[in-house]
């Protein structure tokens, strides 16, 4: 994992972000666990996408069709095709995620073994890793101990003249305290900070 960049000081002495306070959870982390047991199943994997896509072109060519229909039958139908169509493609990019990450997954745990952190393919694409701080009032001990990380930040707010942000959002939080670390600065109470690693694509 490569640990260049402004926050090359801090983040090897953050752990990393609790599974469980990932998006989806363990309950996520389940099914991107048994994709990865799959994941050597290519058959399997395209046919899944396949079988989306055909979804999508079905509603397609039905959309056509209608298009020949008059008056409120024509809307009724189109709307009912556009409804069809989103749907199917909604499913399509559910099962692509949950994919994408087991792939993901596992492309950490290959560059953790290589010793890498980034990997340039035959198109120019580049495959690498990015770690930043995660900061959160969040607590994996669970939502009495997030309620008491609340309870401390807010009063923190107010002791440090920070009443306009007496309701804080995570994206707020996340971005003052992350500025806070790079200027070597004490972090507000009630915040938990993370490290989390995320895989970009570049061209």
């Amino acid at each position: 994992m490569s640990k260049k960049g402004k926050y090359a000081e801090v983040l090897p002495s953050l752990k990393p972000l609790p599974i469980e306070m990932k998006e989806g959870g363990t309950k996520y982390q389940e099914k991107v666990d048994a994709e990865k047991r799959e994941i050597h199943d290519r058959e399997r994997c395209v046919k899944g996408l396949t079988a989306g896509l055909k979804a999508c072109k079905l509603t397609l060519d039905r959309f056509s069709k209608a298009s020949r229909a008059p008056g409120s039958v024509l809307f009724a139908l189109e709307y009912r095709m556009l409804y069809d169509l989103e749907e199917a493609a909604d499913m399509l990019a559910k099962a692509t995620r949950l994919q994408m990450e087991a792939r993901s997954q596992r492309l950490h745990e290959a560059f953790e073994v290589d010793g890498v952190s980034s990997l340039t393919l035959a198109d120019g694409a580049v495959l690498r890793e990015e770690s930043q701080p995660y900061c959160t009032t969040k607590d994996p001990e669970g939502d009495d101990k997030t309620a008491q990380n609340e309870q401390s930040l807010r009063a923190w707010l107010r002791a440090n003249g920070h009443d306009d942000l007496l309701k804080p959002n995570f994206q707020t939080i996340n971005s003052m305290a992350k500025e806070m670390l790079k200027a070597g600065m004490a972090l507000p109470d009630g915040v938990n900070v993370f490290s989390k690693t995320t895989l970009k694509c570049t061209r």
